[in-house]
């Protein structure tokens, strides 16, 4: 993010991100002194990002469109409908589109409803990806960007970009060499990943039918957001869960929710471990 936030814009521009997601993007921005403007992402039993919202939220600052697919933590892809929308406002203020898509290898349904941004029409588009999650190895520090779009458009924003990297130290050696290897290793892992991650959100929505707490449609990604029954505060539920039933989970203000109480729970949890978190949550939320 921070290099395509340099590519792209000044000191003062600013770019459009959705809410609620990943928490850092306030972070990464503000380091090279760029603004963040919020886009809101709605629910009405399937989350969707609000295009018109979107719309109002263009200025003469805006310099890119962030976009996060699957969106972290809603788990949420962009529809056929959201994708043309963004793709001709985007050419409408040729507006870059940077799109985060870390977490598509990991649909939730067999039939993903969802795929790739490359393609989509708006006049220069850069899909992000990396080692971290398309191979499950975080340790291994290597991501890529792949751009996409008008040809002048790519062709000056890559040749900008490589000097840019140029300021930079190079990719480590080691990670390069073995790097087929790795995706070979990687598929087998992601497999792995992916069959977790799905087994457990079946469990976690089987537990919780009928129990006080709701859990909201995701279609992708590592993780799950529940609805707390509102007899406390969202911290006063995250203080709980850790100190009375020994549970981890991120309160939903750390991805700027709408409203509360929210959690956010991690999917990719040892199976067993994962159960009996989801068990002892179910038993503090009805005792309230």
């Amino acid at each position: 993010y921070g290099l395509l936030f340099k590519l792209l814009c000044n000191p003062e521009d600013a770019v459009l991100v959705p809410v609620p997601s990943y928490p850092l993007f306030d972070f990464l921005a503000k380091l090279e002194c760029v603004q963040t403007v919020p886009c809101r992402m709605l629910y009405d039993g399937s989350w969707y990002l609000d295009i018109e919202d979107l719309r109002a939220k263009i200025s003469g600052r805006t310099k890119a469109v962030v976009i996060v697919n699957p969106n972290n933590p809603t788990g949420s892809f962009l529809k056929p409908a959201e994708r043309r929308a963004l793709a001709e406002l985007a050419s409408k203020y040729s507006l870059p589109v940077i799109c985060d898509e870390v977490f598509l290898d990991y649909p939730l349904a067999e039939a993903a409803p969802g795929g790739t941004l490359l393609g989509c029409g708006a006049p220069l588009t850069f899909c992000l990806n990396g080692l971290s999650k398309m191979a499950g190895m975080p340790h291994l520090k290597l991501g890529w960007i792949v751009l996409d779009g008008d040809r002048a458009k790519v062709r000056a924003a890559r040749d900008r970009l490589e000097l840019i990297l140029d300021t930079y130290l190079s990719v480590n050696l080691p990670v390069q060499s073995a790097l087929s290897d790795l995706f070979a290793v990687g598929d087998e892992i992601r497999a792995k990943l992916l069959a977790r991650i799905r087994g457990n959100f079946a469990f976690l929505k089987a537990e919780l039918t009928a129990s006080a707490v709701h859990v909201l449609t995701t279609e992708g990604g590592w993780s799950a957001i529940l609805q707390l029954p509102k007899v406390l505060t969202e911290e006063v539920w995250v203080e709980r869960l850790l100190t009375e039933q020994d549970i981890i989970v991120q309160p939903g203000y750390f991805f700027d929710m709408f409203s509360e109480p929210y959690v956010v729970v991690s999917l990719i949890a040892e199976p067993e471990a994962f159960r009996i978190g989801v068990r002892r949550l179910k038993t503090l939320s009805s005792a309230g």
